[in-house]
């Protein structure tokens, strides 16, 4: 099984000793761990590996850009994830932090993975009603 993190920057920088705990446990169970990261933020010359240790690869990408951007980004993310040597495909998109949702949720898409929405307070139970609300079912775990 393979499983691409997508945690928005700040949940990265705050969260990244439990982000690390969590590769480390999926890499234990089998599970490719792959994770999302700015290609902007990335050193140059930098290579394979990740920033979450020896249990995870980070596949780069475009956060940010202009809205109608967004399908494209997300297609090329999930491109890259799911053709990485070793198991084929991607199977879950792990969002990690609202401003990750919308590019996850086309990742998932373009690729048929089930997409896990990361919610850790009332109102973001409340925000990702009404956020999947407008969307076409799809394999969403909350």
């Amino acid at each position: 099984m393979r499983v691409l993190l997508m945690p928005e920057p700040g949940f990265a920088r705050r969260e990244g000793v439990l982000l690390r705990r969590l590769a480390t446990g999926l890499a234990d169970e089998g599970v490719r761990v792959l994770t999302a990261v700015d290609a902007a933020a990335q050193p140059a010359g930098f290579g394979s590996g990740s920033s979450l240790g020896l249990f995870a690869t980070d596949v780069a990408y475009s956060p940010k850009g202009l809205p109608f951007t967004g399908p494209t980004r997300a297609r090329l993310l999930a491109e890259a994830a799911a053709s990485l040597p070793g198991e084929s495909g991607l199977q879950v998109v792990h969002a990690m932090g609202v401003g990750a949702w919308d590019l996850a949720w086309h990742a998932a898409r373009h690729v048929h993975a089930a997409l896990v929405l990361e919610l850790w307070s009332p109102q973001m139970v409340e925000q990702s009603a009404r956020w999947l609300g407008g969307r076409e079912p799809a394999n969403v775990w909350l």
